[in-house]
């Protein structure tokens, strides 16, 4: 009977040991995300609950890949004026406030939401509000969170359920992986942009160090008067009343779809190198010595991705 009562008293520590451990874990995945209903524009206070499911989805599909998984709380709105972005907390938030900009007729359109949401949560996981503001390398930052967007939406796409959002059950013929083709197609549209990277028959030709030797000074200027990446702003002191506001900014969101058309490829043969994003420096010197500054900062595990990221742009780290 003594024997029996201290069996039965070790699997009850094993059992609280192994349960806690399990807690532990769980609690690292403890990502809270809340939409916003907004009726007069569109998300409706009955699909909040669809709207949540999709977006937690799509952060699943980078926070899944990570050893530590971002555990905070995201509030996302429906803001077409203002949106897509994610504002920097005030001293004393916890809750990161998501605007995503989509179309009145078709608000709940699921591939663009994972498309914003996704870049949107780049930011987040990569520290921006410490990593990003006043630093003259949050170019790369886009272009990185340009690559998440990709990402999700190719790696994601089997985890999307479209038919609970869209208006009468209408399924859209375009997927999210067509979505990721078609903005690829619209920054092909640029004709400056297409011509400058593709050759005739349409294969990128221009290698990422040839592009950055060319447009590195020009980029690290782009910084409005918050510290934030906007081109418009820096164009606006010398263009004219005719300028087209957001013109400047798409022309190189577009070039960044072409360098997330390069190092995506990496990104997918190992997905664990989104564990080195959630440690970019606050490096503020030229792209080679930000690498390098990177490269110092990761964990031994990822030093390897970091090593292939920069060797695409023709640099090495070591």
């Amino acid at each position: 009977m003594e024997y029996l009562m201290i069996a039965v008293f070790m699997c009850i520590a094993l059992t609280t040991i192994v349960c806690g451990g399990i807690n532990t874990v769980l609690s690292q995945n403890d990502l809270k995300i809340e939409v916003r209903p907004n009726p007069d524009r569109g998300w409706q206070v009955d699909t909040t609950k669809d709207l949540e499911s999709l977006l937690m989805k799509s952060a699943e599909v980078i926070n899944d890949t990570l050893r530590v998984p971002f555990n905070g709380e995201i509030e996302v709105v429906e803001n077409d004026s203002e949106g897509p972005m994610v504002y920097e907390r005030y001293p004393g938030e916890s809750v990161f406030l998501i605007l995503l900009g989509l179309s009145l007729e078709f608000p709940t359109y699921c591939p663009r939401i994972v498309y914003q949401f996704a870049h949107e949560f780049c930011h987040i996981l990569s520290n921006f509000e410490t990593v990003s503001k006043h630093n003259p390398n949050t170019w790369f930052h886009e272009a990185i969170c340009e690559l998440a967007s990709g990402y999700v939406l190719l790696e994601g796409q089997q985890h999307f359920n479209y038919e609970w959002l869209w208006p009468n059950g209408e399924v859209p013929g375009e997927t999210t992986t067509d979505y990721w083709k078609g903005e690829i197609e619209r920054a092909r549209k640029d004709s400056e942009v297409r011509n400058y990277w593709e050759d005739e028959k349409g294969n990128i030709s221009v290698s990422l160090n040839e592009w950055l030797e060319k447009h590195e000074d020009q980029l690290q200027k782009q910084l409005d008067s918050y510290g934030w990446w906007n081109p418009e702003e820096e164009t606006q002191k010398w263009r004219n009343h005719l300028w087209n506001a957001g013109e400047e900014t798409q022309k190189w969101r577009n070039h960044f779809v072409y360098v997330a058309r390069v190092l995506l490829p990496i990104f997918i043969k190992d997905p664990s190198g989104w564990n080195a994003i959630r440690k970019l420096p606050a490096s503020r010197g030229m792209l080679r010595e930000y690498l390098q500054d990177w490269h110092k900062q990761v964990d031994d595990s990822d030093k390897e991705f970091v090593k292939k990221v920069a060797l695409k742009f023709g640099y090495t780290v070591e």
